[in-house]
């Protein structure tokens, strides 16, 4: 889209104070002000570090294992601490660069801005100094008041339709268990071990054969298929045949409904020597 305004160039460095957080995300004794981090809730501390408003800039990669991404840039204001994994951008002149502004220019381009700066081979890390290099184009300030509303009012409706389909969502849910308590007030009452028993079939493991693995999605989201794993490499894991029409549930994640019925193709081959899920 073509602008009828100019912009001008600056380095990150040139228009903001830099300051590296100082709070160990995991080890802060919890409190009354927000603790930034570099996941997308905030924690708390007990003190601050902060004062006013800052673009918080995260100094490692998002996905580690010697990839480089970054998942987010925060934008914080008000008193609060900031995780010594980050950097906060404290706006030196909000007459050239509106803050908020600042941040949404970050926040949308930063994969482009800041991931190719990002080292390492195991730890994928982004240094403070690189940050300050980093060169963006500014609009003229009242454009940028303009952008920031545009943007903010869009925020809002979008919030404001989320909750209002969470609203939804609860109060289906609310009618189903209400409904679900009305049909079985009179039904007779029966232990889940008398109407649906736990069965497992043992599957006899060959080290030379593949076998695949079924996994459960969370939130009642259905079966998915892994990549299968030969025999040699199941370590201690117990193999078991998965039928249709089970009702299988997660050993570790079935509190948050990783619980799933499972389908025709869910089952593993019946020919010989046929692997079977987990």
């Amino acid at each position: 889209m073509k602008t009828k305004w100019q912009t001008r160039q600056f380095r990150i460095g040139d228009i903001c104070f830099l300051e590296k957080g100082t709070y160990p995300t995991m080890k802060t004794t919890p409190g009354e002000y927000p603790l930034v981090v570099t996941a997308a809730y905030r924690r708390s501390a007990t003190t601050y570090q902060i004062d006013g408003e800052a673009v918080c800039v995260p100094l490692i990669s998002s996905a580690g294992h010697g990839r480089a991404t970054m998942n987010r840039v925060h934008y914080e204001t008000g008193k609060f601490a900031l995780a010594n994994l980050l950097v906060a951008l404290i706006v030196k002149d909000p007459g050239i660069c509106l803050p908020k502004y600042l941040y949404h220019l970050l926040n949308h381009n930063r994969e482009r801005y800041f991931v190719p700066l990002m080292t390492g081979v195991a730890n994928v890390s982004l240094k403070a100094q690189d940050i300050g290099d980093v060169l963006i184009s500014l609009p003229p300030i009242d454009q940028q008041v303009r952008l920031v509303e545009k943007i903010d009012s869009v925020d809002t409706r979008i919030a404001e339709a989320r909750r209002l389909r969470e609203s939804i969502k609860e109060e289906r849910e609310e009618l189903l268990r209400a409904y679900a308590r009305e049909i079985a007030k009179d039904a007779p009452r029966r232990s889940m071990q008398q109407v649906a028993p736990v069965t497992r079939r043992p599957v006899k493991v060959d080290k030379t054969a593949m076998y695949p693995e079924l996994g459960i999605r969370s939130f009642g989201r259905g079966t998915f298929h892994k990549q299968p794993i030969s025999g040699a490499n199941l370590g201690r894991k117990r193999l078991f045949h998965i039928e249709p029409g089970d009702l299988v549930f997660s050993n570790v994640f079935s509190w948050e409904g990783a619980i799933a019925v499972a389908q025709d193709g869910d089952a593993a081959p019946s020919t010989p020597g046929a692997s079977s899920p987990i």
